[in-house]
């Protein structure tokens, strides 16, 4: 995505800022440069203005928290803090800090040439709290799945140090923390909150209960995968071809997903996998949430951020269903592609993370 740049100038005489085209020179506007009196004082006063890529307004620089995402925005996309987390010590981040960090988790990952967490798979459950059992939201999700893989810990459990100390243990020496992040509403201004957890291996704690939480007796992923399609609110029309159609796709002009038969693809995850990736674009449609980049260009940088919500939207719903799926096609080339767009964009992953659960929680809503 390219940053919306505009240079606005302010009038030195009548002191209204305008874009360039209404400047006859750099500190004067049309109307002034004529109707001034001559001799009468002016100042150029000049100031970069940028356009945050989500809300759409344009702020001067100071207002934005990274390039593409204005402070307000990016503070807005984080999960809101647990109630079990307000009283643990947190530190302070920098609304860079934040972007950066979650940024560098995820390539990381990818220059291993290991696959991005949201194509992993879950099979040890989503990332979530050791004490609480609450699963961690939003870009502390993907954060937190991206350093249990690339340390190859086999817990996706996490604690605070005090957790730990309260559940008696420790952490153990030499241990790194993860940062995770929260949004906190306030009467006057929205507060950013870091706290550090350590993955359950970075401990010498011992939990009784299991790693996954148990599925209900009679658990079917399949009918699971099913019940996800069938209920999902508002949903578009479907339409199954055989695999001669052409690949799965949502056509977002007439409100359809295209998706070859369930015996065309190579198991039952693989077709799921691509049914949820399709249903997660049919959400920005404008009677659905309304994303503005389901555009029909491929090459174009927004449909890059579009296919990584649909990636996102796709893995939570798979692990939702039961499903699994770790393999994707051309491994190689989809890493160097995601690892290009991720550098590029320091704020995608924040933003496509809040977008995704947007997309999710249509798709899937709670009960």
């Amino acid at each position: 995505m390219t940053t919306t740049r505009m240079r606005v100038f302010r009038c030195g005489y009548c002191g209204e800022e305008k874009a360039i085209n209404y400047m006859a020179l750099s500190n004067l506007c049309v109307r002034d440069n004529k109707q001034r009196p001559t001799g009468a004082a002016i100042a150029s006063q000049i100031k970069t203005v940028l356009q945050c890529l989500d809300c759409r307004e344009h702020k001067t620089v100071p207002a934005f928290a990274i390039p593409d995402l204005c402070q307000r925005c990016l503070i807005e996309r984080l999960p809101l803090e647990p109630e079990d987390l307000a009283d643990e010590p947190a530190a302070a981040a920098s609304n860079q800090d934040i972007a950066s960090k979650v940024t560098e988790a995820i390539l990381d990952l990818l220059s291993q040439g290991k696959l991005p967490p949201w194509k992993m798979g879950f099979e040890y459950g989503n990332p979530r709290n050791a004490v609480t059992g609450k699963e961690y939201k939003g870009i502390n999700r993907w954060k937190l799945e991206a350093r249990q893989r690339l340390n190859e810990w086999k817990d996706s459990r996490w604690l605070t140090a005090k957790q730990a100390r309260q559940a008696g243990g420790r952490v153990k020496a030499g241990a790194t923390p993860v940062d995770i992040h929260f949004f906190l509403p306030d009467e006057h201004i929205n507060v950013i909150k870091t706290h550090r957890v350590y993955n359950l291996d970075q401990t010498t704690v011992t939990l009784t209960q299991p790693l996954i939480l148990e599925r209900p007796d009679g658990f079917n992923p399949v009918d699971e995968a099913e019940r996800i399609i069938q209920e999902m609110p508002q949903p578009p029309y479907i339409e199954k071809r055989d695999s001669m159609a052409g690949p799965p796709r949502y056509q977002h002009w007439n409100d359809l997903v295209i998706i070859p038969t369930l015996g065309s693809f190579d198991s039952s995850g693989h077709y799921y996998d691509a049914m949820f990736h399709e249903l997660a674009h049919s959400t920005g449609h404008k009677s659905r949430l309304n994303r503005p980049d389901l555009s029909p260009d491929r090459c174009s940088e927004e449909y890059g951020r579009e296919e990584l919500v649909a990636e996102m939207t796709s893995a939570m719903l798979c692990e939702k269903a039961g499903i699994g799926l770790q393999t994707i096609e051309n491994a190689a080339a989809y890493l160097k592609n995601w690892a290009d767009t991720i550098r590029a964009e320091p704020g995608i992953i924040v933003q496509a993370s809040h977008l995704a659960e947007r997309a999710f929680n249509f798709i899937a809503p709670e009960n």
